[in-house]
């Protein structure tokens, strides 16, 4: 037999093609074509039109609204064991490719603007001195290294020692006026 939508060739018994013939159905090579053949042709505007009223009545049916949402919360209440572990699967899974995502370049510029934004809007009225503060702080580990910076801030030196041995000679001598 050949089928009535795609025109290929297909075998058919017997009984179901004396079947079709009595009613004069169309046969189709399977269910796939027949229910493309049953389907009516919508113009793309007419589609859009009853998607858009689909859209308006359910956006303004509140009562539907607020029934999902309870139905929603009761799911999620009913099965929240399983759901946070399906959860913590999927996020162990994708943590690998979010990595790879996290170390492109694109989107460390876009976090760095990002946290800018976020941390102008923490400090408020000193925004401005904050962000001088990080521009001075990148210019002088541009300029000085690592070792530099911390003699400068008396790391390396000797006054902690002093500072501790001054303080034992105050304690000891406190105790022998005593």
């Amino acid at each position: 037999m050949r089928c009535a939508r795609c025109d290929s060739e297909f075998f058919a018994s017997v009984g179901r093609t004396n079947a079709a013939a009595k009613i004069g159905a169309p046969l189709y090579c399977g269910k796939a074509c027949a229910g493309l053949a049953r389907r009516k042709p919508k113009a793309q505007e007419q589609k859009r039109a009853e998607k858009a009223e689909y859209d308006r009545n359910r956006r303004n049916d509140i009562e539907a609204a607020q029934r999902r949402k309870a139905q929603r919360k009761a799911y999620y209440q009913a099965n929240r064991e399983r759901l946070l572990a399906e959860m913590a699967e999927y996020r162990k899974v994708r943590m690998p490719a979010h990595v790879e995502y996290c170390r492109r370049p694109e989107y460390k510029a876009k976090k760095h603007e990002y946290d800018k934004k976020r941390n102008e809007q923490e400090y408020a009225d000193f925004a401005e001195a904050w962000r001088l503060l990080l521009e001075v702080e990148k210019e002088i580990r541009s300029q000085a290294s690592a070792y530099e910076r911390r003699v400068a801030n008396g790391y390396y030196t000797r006054n902690a020692q002093k500072r501790r041995r001054e303080l034992w000679q105050a304690r000891k001598n406190s105790m022998q006026a005593t």
